[in-house]
């Protein structure tokens, strides 16, 4: 990957300006507040990105630190490249109201998606932290030499245990912790929840035994309702016909014995209405008769005894028929008084029986409704049974099928597996990234040094020592300048093996402070054979006049005006 041309509208203290580097060597030169390290922050910022902090941490971020005062909205920059052969154009707005990035390959007019990975991809797959702890390089902040040897062995030992923070074991190590923790709060909440369901459940079941249980005794005190009410209406119907039988015997002899004295009264009022009758019916006759001989005597007194003996004749005849007529009246009111008195009879039956048959019709209407009761109470706990058997079958299935907290536990044995493979494979691991670290550190050091140093180790307590062909030298012992190029040779050798994918320009930020000049020029030589663009940013003018002197080609780029230097 190579740096072509950047473009700032506003970032920091740099404003409109545009920047063209070249091949191999640049060298940025400007004096101190120029702006250098503020162009180094907007290049790192062009590939990444600003990330925002938060709370007290947002007053000193790179956001708050880089925003311009005036006209923020111009917050914002371009960056040519090329990679893979082609050429690429990075726009960025870090403005927090307009936010946006763009990538588009000029070479072929393609727009790729930088949050679909594209920009990372041409950056060889490396993170931001990569990025910090390889390429980008700046000069070791301990001002102390003590300060400094224990800096570089700290940054040493991490480096040997994973070469960045990506795939050092003990981050390795504390994210599977950090998994496995989670899976374990997962498991606990997964259990809890377990545990209540199974309780609502166990309740709910509980509830509908409690339920079933009383409506089975409101059930039995129904059913001895119903068989009490059977039995008090078939003793009331046995009642009834037993009454009814006794009713028709005595009505029988009651109405023989109301016949009887019926006949025999009808028979003395009709006797005496006839002998009333008669008698007077023999008056008027005899006094029509005695009129009529009187009458007759006056008008033929020579006829008297035929007269007499007419009126004889004619009482006989009279009497007669008096007597026949009683007994045809008689006869006559036998029948009428007969149904008179059975009349009665039946009047009175049907006067009892309408009473008897209400108490039996509702004594059956509340049987009835008994019977009813019993049925809707019979249905009830047939339902409740059935609810709680269905609770029952659900806690069982609950029971199967509920695996979250098996499912975590799986999980979790898995990260132990991990975590005691990793610790296990962690000592190799080690030593073969810390084997191929040093190895190539011994190599660039010693190109560095002349020869001088061709090997960098570790004893036990993690303290570094530099071979030479003789001996051993603890890197407490070394000058200043000695353990700057250690450390130059470090980061070097880490980037090496990190960016293997896709080489990035080495930035250099003012590294080269404490080198004398045999160092610089020694560390120009090397930078020089390397098929790497390098940006070095310094306040001195030695790293281009040496460059010069050594004859190596190197662009030189002023701050102040933002051009070449001719």
């Amino acid at each position: 990957m190579k740096l072509t041309q950047i473009y700032i509208k506003s970032f920091g203290k740099l404003k409109d300006r545009k920047i063209t580097f070249g091949d191999g060597i640049n060298i940025v030169y400007g004096p101190n507040e120029s702006g250098k390290s503020t162009l180094h922050a907007f290049i790192r910022s062009m590939l990444f990105g600003i990330t925002r902090q938060r709370g007290r941490a947002a007053r000193t971020d790179s956001y708050s630190r880089y925003e311009p005062w005036e006209r923020p909205a111009d917050f914002a920059g371009i960056l040519w490249f090329e990679s893979g052969g082609k050429e690429f154009r990075l726009e960025r707005s870090f403005y927090k109201n307009d936010v946006r990035a763009s990538l588009v390959c000029v070479t072929d007019g393609e727009r790729l998606s930088i949050e679909d990975g594209d920009l990372r991809m041409l950056l060889g797959e490396i993170s931001e932290n990569v990025y910090d702890n390889t390429v980008s390089v700046g000069q070791l902040s301990s001002e102390t030499d003590a300060g400094l040897t224990r800096e570089l062995q700290n940054r040493m030992s991490g480096y040997e245990g994973g070469l960045d923070g990506d795939l050092n074991i003990q981050a390795a190590s504390e994210s599977l912790r950090k998994r496995r923790r989670e899976w374990e709060k997962k498991k606990q909440d997964a259990l809890q929840r377990q545990e209540e369901n199974r309780r609502r459940l166990l309740e709910r079941m509980e509830y509908a035994g409690k339920e079933r249980e009383n409506l089975e005794i409101q059930l039995t005190a129904a059913r001895e309702q119903t068989k009490e009410a059977g039995k008090k209406l078939e003793k009331e119907r046995q009642a009834a016909s037993d009454a009814r039988f006794a009713g028709n015997t005595e009505n029988q002899l009651r109405k023989e014995g109301r016949k009887e004295a019926a006949k025999r009264q009808a028979g003395q009022e009709y006797e005496e209405e006839h002998r009333h009758s008669a008698r007077v019916y023999v008056r008027l006759t005899v006094w029509a008769l005695g009129l009529l001989l009187i009458l007759l005597a006056l008008l033929n007194p020579w006829q008297i005894s035929i007269i007499a003996r007419a009126v004889v004749a004619w009482l006989g005849i009279m009497a007669i028929s008096a007597v026949y007529l009683f007994k045809g009246s008689s006869h006559e009111r036998e029948p009428e008084e007969r149904e008179e008195i059975r009349s009665g009879t039946e009047d009175t039956k049907s006067e009892k029986e309408p009473a008897e048959s209400e108490a039996v019709r509702r004594m059956e209407g509340d049987l009835s409704r008994l019977q009813g009761r019993e049925e809707e109470l019979e249905r009830q706990v047939q339902e409740k049974a059935t609810e709680e058997e269905n609770l029952r079958e659900d806690y069982e299935e609950m029971a199967q099928n509920d695996t979250e907290a098996a499912d975590c536990e799986l999980e979790i044995r898995s990260l132990n597996l991990a975590l005691e493979t990793l610790e296990s494979l962690s000592g190799n691991i080690r030593l073969r990234a810390g084997d191929k670290l040093r190895g190539r550190m011994g190599e660039i050091l010693s190109q560095l040094t002349g020869g001088k140093y061709t090997q960098v180790s570790l004893d036990r307590d993690m303290n570094m020592e530099l071979g030479t062909r003789e001996h051993l030298i603890p890197l407490a012992s070394l000058s200043r300048g000695t353990v700057e190029q250690v450390y130059f040779a470090l980061r070097m050798a880490v980037g090496e093996i990190l960016c293997q994918e896709e080489p990035l320009p080495i930035l250099l930020d003012e590294v080269f402070a404490m080198y004398d000049d045999e160092r610089l020029s020694a560390a120009l030589n090397w930078l020089a054979r390397q098929e790497r663009q390098t940006l070095i940013f310094t306040c001195h003018t030695r790293e281009a006049r040496l460059a010069r002197r050594e004859g190596i080609a190197a662009e030189e780029i002023s701050m102040e005006t933002g051009h070449t230097a001719d």
